[in-house]
């Protein structure tokens, strides 16, 4: 998978790099509205385990981070049941996420970084919290489908199934 240290520079104040074994996630704050999402769809409460689930369940993990070295963000991309060729995307961010990009970069960055997911992943998909309604804005920005018509309930909240094809698939 490529190595998307090289085009966060370019483009923002952050940066990125592959998720180590030793990054220090205990103070991660996550975002409300990510926090909201990723506990209804993963039954977890803690904010951690959140965090160390994601990881461990992902193909390819990375954090964006700021110039003190503090994580910012995360992101990665797993195999849905251990299955070619379908990817499952996922962006946790923190409270201090904007403080590094702005809404824009990280728009630029994400066309950038899915592009790169669809050529090993043809099929990209995940779920996203219905009333998380700036996610679901920013996912049909990004080129998703995001299929309203039949909403999935998980721990009493209503997700939406998001999707995008590889052009070439």
């Amino acid at each position: 998978m490529k190595d998307f240290s090289t085009l966060v520079p370019k483009l923002c104040n952050g940066h990125v790099r592959p998720y180590r074994q030793d990054d220090d996630l205990t103070n991660f704050e996550i975002r409300e509205m990510d926090y909201q999402e990723t506990s209804a769809s993963t039954g977890l409460t803690s904010p951690h385990d959140i965090l160390t689930t994601a990881v461990k369940a992902s193909d390819y993990t990375w954090v964006i981070y700021d110039d003190d070295d503090d994580i910012v963000g995360i992101f990665g991309v797993s195999r849905y049941l251990n299955r070619e060729p379908v990817g499952i995307p996922w962006l946790i961010g923190s409270t201090r996420m904007f403080n590094v990009m702005t809404p824009a970069q990280y728009t630029r960055i994400a066309k950038r970084v899915i592009d790169q997911f669809l050529i090993q992943y043809p099929v990209l998909c995940n779920l996203v919290l219905a009333e998380y309604t700036s996610a679901v804005r920013w996912l049909q920005l990004l080129g998703f489908t995001v299929d309203k018509s039949n909403p999935i309930i998980l721990t009493d909240k209503q997700f939406y199934l998001f999707y995008k094809y590889d052009k070439e698939g």
